[in-house]
């Protein structure tokens, strides 16, 4: 394993500059006014936890939205599982009742998750769809997640670290589906992900899959 390297802080503690999370841990002391100012909550791993990934992101995100962060590279490599996940949510109509289907496939293993609710939304399903299949996951994985929500895949990549920064609110107000955003921002946090988006109805083969399980499910609902 690799430990994170290279952390260049700007802060008002501007003398720290981190070379790895252990080294971090060392310099607490010198730098327990950023710690509590950030809400991080730092604890010593293992050598090889996935939570050091949570850690490091965590910290990535945060120091990033208050202009704090000079530059980071964080190099992980753990022995995890590779997993593909593919995700699909749909309603008729929308708003109305929706379903949701999940692919996931380990090596020549799948497993099918699907689901229903008899009032919900497009979106909701789309976050169901992904909050279920990472809960389904029994130990932290290196993912591919495949998605043709640009709802999906830009809120969690974009725009829920500064969501989480204000309390799960937006910057305008009230944040929609903020239950299955913080369910989801809970999910993530043991794996490694990569999330993709694809164009939906356009060759896809298990994008098509889910697609035809959540419409399915919705006369479950």
């Amino acid at each position: 394993m690799k430990l994170p390297t290279t952390w260049t802080i700007r802060s008002p503690d501007s003398h720290i500059a981190n070379q790895g999370l252990f080294h971090v841990c060392a310099v607490q002391s010198s730098c327990q006014n950023l710690v509590n100012s950030l809400q991080i909550n730092w604890y010593e791993c293992p050598a090889g936890s996935p939570n050091n990934a949570r850690i490091l992101t965590n910290l990535r995100d945060v120091l990033q939205q208050r202009d704090w962060l000079i530059s980071a590279k964080i190099d992980m490599m753990y022995d995890l599982p590779t997993v593909t996940i593919y995700t699909d949510g749909a309603c008729d109509p929308n708003p109305g009742p929706g379903g949701w289907a999940a692919l996931l496939r380990y090596g020549r293993h799948e497993k099918i998750l699907t689901g229903s609710e008899p009032q919900a939304t497009n979106n909701r399903m789309e976050l169901t769809a992904a909050v279920q299949a990472l809960q389904a996951l029994k130990q932290a994985c290196r993912i591919d997640f495949y998605t043709d929500s640009e709802y999906l895949k830009k809120g969690i990549t974009e725009w829920l670290p500064r969501w989480r920064a204000r309390q799960w609110r937006r910057k305008g107000g009230a944040l929609a589906n903020v239950d299955l955003w913080r369910q989801l921002d809970a999910a993530v946090q043991p794996h490694q992900i990569d999330w993709h988006w694809v164009r939906g109805h356009a060759g896809d083969q298990d994008n098509q899959r889910v697609d035809d399980l959540a419409r399915r499910a919705i006369h479950a609902a």
